[in-house]
């Protein structure tokens, strides 16, 4: 709700317009190209087109609204974490309502998408290291794709990656590292990058 009252009403600074004018085009935005960021936007266009003739509008309400899935997927990981809902709704609530966070909610940007990849893989790893069955690896599958899909999107990503998948794969190194486990999560990750043959 909070996003939603101080949304911008269309483009902003930054690589607002570029990205905007790619949806609308269907063409790339600048290198490289954020075709999942592109693609979400032509939807949201299209999804909230009763919303007013303004599509600026409607792709930074699809960003409040991927930055409060964010916001969810941290809480419950850090519920997880700290096993208290206090604990867990001042931090997700300390890092929705920071003003860099908060000001990526409010316009089409690439970096409301990154921080809801972000988030829903600390979601992830959470749940994946804190798993009952130790011969459970489909969040660690699901991981593989979503990090694909995240890379899809902004390759910074790869920052993030770089600490989590050792700690994945340490986890549930006596499976994921079996051939079968290890070819499914390299060909889901790829599968996540699929976007890019759109590009």
């Amino acid at each position: 709700a909070i996003y939603y009252r101080t949304l911008s009403p269309t483009i902003t600074g930054g690589d607002s317009g570029e990205v905007m004018a790619a949806a609308c085009s269907g063409g790339p935005a600048h290198p490289p190209g954020y075709p999942l960021f592109v693609a979400l936007a032509q939807v949201a266009m299209w999804a909230f087109a009763r919303l007013g003739d303004n599509p600026a509008y409607r792709v930074n309400l699809m960003c409040a609204l991927f930055t409060a899935t964010g916001v969810y997927h941290l809480h419950r990981a850090a519920r997880i974490v700290t096993g208290h809902s206090a604990s867990a709704t001042l931090a997700a609530g300390m890092y929705g309502l920071s003003p860099l966070i908060w000001n990526n909610a409010l316009q089409a940007e690439v970096f409301s998408l990154n921080n809801l990849m972000a988030c829903f893989l600390t979601h992830l790893l959470v749940r994946y290291l804190a798993r009952n069955d130790a011969d459970d690896h489909s969040l660690a599958f699901l991981g593989a794709f979503v990090s694909g899909l995240g890379l899809a999107n902004q390759h910074t990503l790869v920052l993030y990656l770089a600490v989590i998948v050792p700690a994945v794969f340490i986890s549930g190194w006596r499976r994921l590292l079996s051939p079968l486990p290890l070819l499914a999560c390299c060909l889901l990750f790829f599968a996540g990058l699929l976007p890019y043959s759109h590009s």
